[in-house]
């Protein structure tokens, strides 16, 4: 499908910039104190996302079901974020934090394992 008057042709795209570094780096001018909400930021995914939020300088919630011991990834964030126990199904609950916390943004990565 083409636009009218034009020849049919590829279209062509500029590369993206290729990082040096093998860790992705957010935009801190968007994430810096940011209110973020996390489910499962305990979690594989979950904890690497945190973390990365952090270093940018977002606002971390971090709802959790159970308080488990940290891994080496979350040893690194978790005394920088603000910790709220309970469950992803209460939705008393997340109405609260969204409205306390003032959340802008959710990664909901909750899951059942």
């Amino acid at each position: 499908m083409g636009v009218h008057g034009s020849t049919p042709s590829s279209p062509t795209y500029d590369p993206l910039p290729l990082s040096t570094s093998s860790t992705p780096t957010p935009d801190s001018h968007l994430w810096r104190d940011r209110p973020v909400l996390v489910t499962g930021g305990t979690g594989f995914l979950g904890s690497h996302l945190t973390r990365l939020l952090v270093d940018a300088g977002a606002a971390v919630v971090v709802l959790r079901r159970d308080r488990v011991p940290p891994s080496s990834v979350e040893q690194a964030w978790s005394e920088r974020v603000t910790w709220v126990e309970g469950a992803v199904e209460d939705q008393a609950l997340l109405e609260r934090i969204l409205g306390e916390y003032d959340v802008r943004t959710v990664f909901h990565l909750a899951a059942q394992t």
